[in-house]
């Protein structure tokens, strides 16, 4: 007895042994690898085909004559005679969760986009952009961390990048991808990894594949128009006091379907890799130097701190941010847009008119596949203009003034709204003549003037130049020389994404404009009975007939 017990002692004893030695070396962190990881990443060895070993060439577009790869020995150079992404790409074995530093150096002589970088494929993460520079060479870095489960890793030695295609001349030496145990205070660690790739811009000709699923869902929400409409004219009770209870359940439905979306279908694979990037740095960076470190950001400071935000909330998950997260923000703001329109008509129209109104909103097409699908943050924006129409119809400038300048912080396209608001609140002052709205006008200003500041001046502390945000704003609007961009419009429908700002619409797009602008408005005016009532109606219907018309003809 004693003996077995000796030995089950002893078996226990091993059994414990054994089970700490796994713990205490599987959990301890594995050694820093020492030197460079790249093949050749000083290209001094050069093959046959005149480019350097353990290297290949890729490029978005591959066309003879558009791009020029060679390399001498511990130089490698890329010409692009047209606008491209071309790049020197290397394969390379790295382990899961770690920090790695991809640097080298660049010399170049380039225009557009993002000139000469070092970057890594399947994100949206750059070094130090290089441009004028083709007798100095440029020391530039790139920090980031692997994935939980990635094991590899493409590195780029690069000439522009995707929507930021780049022409002239770019040279690299010194190319080195380096594990490292800590990042330097004045870079960030970028997320190597991505939960959707992403993809290079469609050829200008390509039909967009989802065109029927958007027809399809565009007829389904016309169908329910006219069924709510048909509900909101009946006759009946209309017990206001479940009125909120009644939009609560609309809201839950509504949130169900975005989370169901935001987690089945992959968004835009670009703009969730910047989404996500410039979250993790904001996050481990902070604002002071977050545009001063050299990464491509072409969104203004206060969506940033949003995306901050959600970087801090990933961290402190343990996951940084992800492409749920990310997507959040229009998920929250697209339902806080659906609420403000009840409140908002309830007070102006029966209520079922309003319920009709915020489930039209809450069911919106486009809101669901820009925002949960896609990831995109117009929403966002969207929700701030609609605040903005709001606060301006009750004449509470005070408000609504701030409440635009919220909006261009969040995203630059709010500034084409800036002209008809500001027709509004003159033509506002000129009607009431009242010194009180006035001086409300003038305390909006003030109030907006101050949230800009607030918002920029976390941003500025590390940046030269005291206007840089100026210089954002003026290359984010001038960035796209292109019509439509990934964008739920009728060039994309007709398979005219990517096209050029110069070529003229194609009759069928100018007619089915038309067709749209005056057949809702003429509906409405002739189902109000306006044109019967009032002159001014019959010639604002002769001028959009005259405006439509002018849509359908040639451009060129």
């Amino acid at each position: 007895m004693k003996s077995k017990r000796t030995r089950f002692i002893a078996a226990a004893a091993v059994i414990a042994i054994a089970v700490g030695l796994v713990v205490l070396l599987g959990g301890r962190k594995a050694p820093v690898r020492q030197g460079n990881l790249l093949t050749n990443g000083d290209f001094a060895v050069i093959a046959d085909n005149g480019l350097p070993e353990g290297w290949y060439t890729d490029a978005y577009i591959q066309t003879v004559g558009y791009t020029e790869y060679s390399a001498v020995s511990g130089e490698a150079r890329i010409v692009n005679y047209a606008l491209n992404d071309a790049r020197f790409a290397q394969d390379v074995a790295v382990q899961p969760d770690t920090l790695y530093c991809l640097s080298g150096f660049v010399r170049a002589d380039a225009t557009g986009g993002l000139g000469a970088n070092v970057s890594v494929s399947g994100i949206y993460a750059f070094s130090e952009s290089v441009y004028d520079s083709p007798d100095e060479w440029v020391e530039v870095r790139l920090y980031g961390r692997t994935g939980p489960s990635q094991n590899e890793v493409t590195v780029y030695a690069r000439l522009g990048g995707y929507s930021g295609e780049a022409a002239g001349t770019a040279w690299f030496k010194d190319i080195k991808l380096e594990q490292v145990e800590s990042v330097p205070p004045e870079y960030v660690a970028l997320q190597w990894y991505s939960s959707s790739a992403p993809a290079q811009s469609a050829a200008y000709d390509e039909p967009a594949p989802a065109w029927p699923w958007l027809l399809c869902a565009a007829a389904v929400y016309l169908a329910a128009c006219f069924l709510l409409r048909g509900w909101v004219f009946s006759s009946g009770i209309q017990q206001k006091k479940r009125g909120w209870l009644a939009l609560s359940g609309l809201l839950l439905a509504a949130a169900a379907l975005r989370v169901i979306l935001a987690a089945k279908v992959p968004g835009y694979g670009v703009d969730i890799g910047c989404f996500t990037a410039w979250a993790n740095a904001m996050a481990g960076g902070g604002a002071a130097n977050f545009y001063s470190s050299g990464m491509f950001c072409d969104y203004p400071p206060g969506y940033i701190l949003v995306l901050g935000l959600l970087g801090k909330f990933g961290e402190w998950l343990g996951t940084g941010a992800t492409e749920f997260l990310v997507k959040l923000p229009s998920i929250v703001c697209d339902l806080a847009a659906a609420a403000l329109l009840y409140a908002f008509a309830k007070k102006r129209v029966p209520q079922r008119a309003a319920f009709a109104i915020a489930a039209l909103y809450a069911f919106n097409p486009v809101a669901l596949v820009s925002g949960a699908a896609w990831g995109q943050s117009d929403s966002v924006m969207a929700l701030c203009v609609l605040l903005v129409v709001v606060l301006a119809m009750d004449d509470r400038w005070l408000l609504a003034l701030p409440a635009y300048m919220l909006a261009v912080l969040m995203k630059p396209q709010a500034l084409m709204f800036g002209p008809l608001g500001l027709v509004a609140l003159v033509v506002t002052l000129i009607r009431r003549k009242n010194v009180k709205l006035l001086i409300q006008a003038l305390g909006g200003l003030v109030l907006a003037l101050a949230l800009a500041a607030a918002v920029i001046l976390p941003f500025s502390e590390n940046m030269e130049d005291p206007w840089w945000f100026v210089s954002l704003y003026a290359n984010t609007m001038g960035y796209y020389a292109n019509a439509t961009v990934n964008a739920c419009n009728l060039y994309f429908l007709f398979g005219k994404n990517w096209i050029g700002v110069e070529a003229a619409a194609d009759w069928y797009i100018r007619l089915c404009a038309a067709l749209l602008l005056t057949g809702g408005c003429l509906f409405g005016l002739v189902r109000g009975g306006a044109l019967r009532r009032d002159t001014r109606s019959f010639i604002a219907l002769i001028v959009l007939v005259a405006g439509a018309l002018a849509l359908c003809l040639p451009l060129g």
